[in-house]
C-alpha cells in the first residue's frame, strides 16, 4: 500500500497522476492520508531550469536543452557496495581497506581527469582542455577590424597526456594523463592483496604489508626522530674516519683502506644529500611536491650510490684475500694497477653510466609518483632481462660473494694459524730431543 502511495506522490509532483482500477485496493483515501504524513518534500533534477514542486514535467523537459547536464560525470560511490552481508568473507579490517583503497582510487581518477578552466568558447580565456569550468571565463571582448590577434594553444605540462579521445559534449581532445598507467599498477597490487585476505579465510594478517605497517604502526614524527638521532652522529663519525685515512699518511698508503675510504665517501654523500630529503618528507607527514628532473637526480643518488657500495665491498671481500694471502701478485706497478685500481675505477664507471642511462637517458618513459618518498620507478623494471639483470648482478651475487669471501677469510686464517702453531710445537718438539 506504501508503495503504490508513495509512487502516487511521487507523480504528482510533477503534474502526473497514478490511475488504478475500480477494485485496486489502493483507493484515494489511502493515498491522501499518506500525502498528509509527508513533513518534507525534496525533488533534485540534473540539467535545465530549476524544478518548482507543482510544475508540469514538459516544461521543465523543455528547458532542458538550453542548459544540459553531462550526467556521465557522475560518480557512485562505490565503498556504499562493500558490506559485510554482501562480502562475509571478509573481516571487519579487510572491508575497511577495501573501502579505502576503492576510495583513494576513485578519487585520483575523478582528479588526474579533471581539467579546471573556462569552457565558455566566445571567451578570451577559453580553455580548450578543460572539462570543468571554474568561473575563470573573461566578459567577451569587442576586436576592431584594422587590426588582430593569432591565439595559440599551447600544452598544460600540469596534466601530461599521453593519448586523446573524444570529448561526447563539444569534441574536443579529452587528456588522458600518463600517471593513469602508474594508479593502475598499484590498483593491481591493492587487488592481490585484497584477494590475499580473502583466501586466508577471513584471518586478517597485517604484516603481509610492510606499507601498512609503516604508516600505522610507525607514525612519520616518530620515523623523523629515529633518523635525527642516529643520523648525525654517523655524519660525525664519516668525517672523522674520512679525515683521518687522508691526512694520516701510513693508513693513507694502506691498500686494503682504499676501498673503505671511497666506500666511506660514498656514504658520507647518500647521508648529506638522501637523508635530508627523508627528514623532510617525514616532518611534513609525506607532502613533498617535487619536480621530475628532482626525483630522477634523487633516485640516481639513491639506487646509484646504493648499488655501488654493495659491488665495492663484494669486491673488498676478495681483494682481502690477494692482500693476505697473495701480496707477490702486486710487487710491480703494473701489477699493482692492474689488481687493485682498475677494478675499483671499472666498478665506479660501472655504476654511474649504468644508473645515469637508466635516470636520464631511459628507452622508456620512467614511471613518476609526487604522492612516495621515492617519487621515480625506473621503467627498466617492465623489461624482463633487465629487471633480472639488476636483482641477480647487483644485488644477489654480490651478497652470496660477500657472504662466501668472509666465511673463507675465517676459515683460511685459522687454519694458517693452527698450522703455524703445530710447526711451532714441533720445532720445539725437535729442539728438544737434540
Amino acid at each position: 500500500m506504501y508503495k503504490a502511495a508513495a509512487e502516487a506522490s511521487f507523480l504528482s509532483s510533477f503534474g502526473l497522476s497514478a490511475n488504478y482500477d475500480s477494485d485496486s485496493k489502493y483507493n484515494q483515501t489511502s493515498i491522501n492520508e499518506y500525502k498528509r504524513k509527508i513533513n518534507r518534500k525534496v525533488v533534485s533534477s540534473k540539467g535545465g531550469e530549476i524544478f518548482i514542486l507543482g510544475g508540469h514535467m514538459e516544461a521543465w523537459q523543455a528547458s532542458v536543452k538550453k542548459s544540459p547536464a553531462i550526467i556521465r560525470r557522475a560518480v557512485e560511490n562505490l565503498t556504499y557496495f562493500i558490506q559485510a552481508d554482501k562480502i562475509p568473507e571478509l573481516t571487519d579490517m579487510a572491508l575497511s581497506k577495501v573501502r579505502k583503497e576503492i576510495n583513494e582510487a576513485v578519487n585520483t581518477y575523478m582528479e588526474m581527469n579533471t581539467i579546471r578552466g573556462c569552457m565558455n568558447r566566445n571567451s578570451p580565456s577559453f580553455n580548450w582542455i578543460a572539462n570543468l569550468d571554474d568561473g575563470s571565463c573573461a566578459s567577451v571582448q569587442q576586436t576592431t577590424q584594422f587590426g588582430g590577434f593569432i591565439r595559440t594553444c599551447t600544452e598544460d605540462s600540469h596534466m601530461p597526456q599521453t593519448e586523446e579521445e573524444k570529448n561526447i559534449c563539444f569534441n574536443f581532445p579529452f587528456p588522458v594523463p600518463s600517471l593513469i598507467e602508474q594508479h593502475i599498477i598499484k590498483e593491481i597490487y591493492s587487488n592481490a592483496f585484497i584477494s590475499q585476505m580473502i583466501d586466508e579465510d577471513s584471518t586478517f594478517n597485517i604484516s603481509n604489508s610492510s606499507e601498512i605497517i609503516v604508516n600505522d604502526v610507525i607514525p612519520k614524527i616518530v620515523g623523523f626522530w629515529l633518523y635525527i638521532i642516529f643520523l648525525i652522529p654517523s655524519i660525525i663519525c664519516s668525517f672523522i674516519i674520512i679525515s683521518y685515512l687522508l691526512f694520516h699518511r701510513p693508513s693513507r698508503n694502506a691498500l686494503n683502506n682504499h676501498v673503505i675510504l671511497v666506500d666511506l665517501i660514498i656514504g658520507l654523500i647518500s647521508e648529506l644529500t638522501l637523508y635530508p630529503s627523508i627528514l623532510y618528507y617525514y616532518r611534513y607527514d609525506g607532502i613533498w611536491h617535487r619536480s621530475r628532473t628532482f626525483c630522477a637526480i634523487w633516485s640516481f643518488i639513491d639506487s646509484g650510490l646504493y648499488v655501488t657500495q654493495m659491488v665495492l665491498v663484494c669486491w673488498a671481500s676478495i681483494e682481502r684475500h690477494i692482500l693476505i694471502f697473495h701480496s707477490r701478485w702486486m710487487m710491480t706497478k703494473k701489477k699493482l694497477f692492474f689488481i687493485h685500481y682498475l677494478p675499483l675505477i671499472l666498478i665506479l664507471l660501472y655504476c654511474m653510466i649504468y644508473y645515469s642511462i637508466a635516470h636520464f637517458f631511459p628507452p622508456c618513459e620512467n614511471y613518476f609518483d609526487d604522492s612516495t618518498m621515492q617519487c621515480c620507478y625506473l621503467c627498466f623494471y617492465d623489461y624482463y632481462a633487465l629487471f633480472m639483470w639488476e636483482m641477480i648482478a647487483h644485488e644477489i651475487i654480490p651478497s652470496i660473494i660477500i657472504v662466501i669471501s668472509s666465511i673463507t677469510l675465517i676459515v683460511r686464517v685459522s687454519w694458517q694459524k693452527h698450522r703455524m702453531n703445530k710447526e711451532e710445537t714441533f720445532a720445539i718438539m725437535e729442539l728438544s730431543f737434540e
